[in-house]
């Protein structure tokens, strides 16, 4: 968590900025970055739902990072 909040995670985007990789998630093609890596994409969506309330989902996925 500390590396997602100083944008430390070594994400598809990031390696993209070096050219070391492009910036797509390789599961779902929208672009890899922080927030999508931990919570955006459709494979971990499904589990977010599981786990996240009903109460907590809007805030939870509308939210920033922070």
């Amino acid at each position: 968590m500390w590396m997602a909040r100083y944008d430390r995670l070594l994400t598809s985007y990031t390696k993209s900025i070096t050219g070391l990789e492009h910036a797509i998630c390789t599961y779902c093609g929208n672009i890899e970055e922080i927030l999508h890596a931990l919570r955006d994409c459709p494979i971990l969506m499904r589990l977010w739902l599981h786990i996240v309330s009903m109460q907590l989902r809007d805030k939870f996925f509308h939210g920033g990072l922070l």
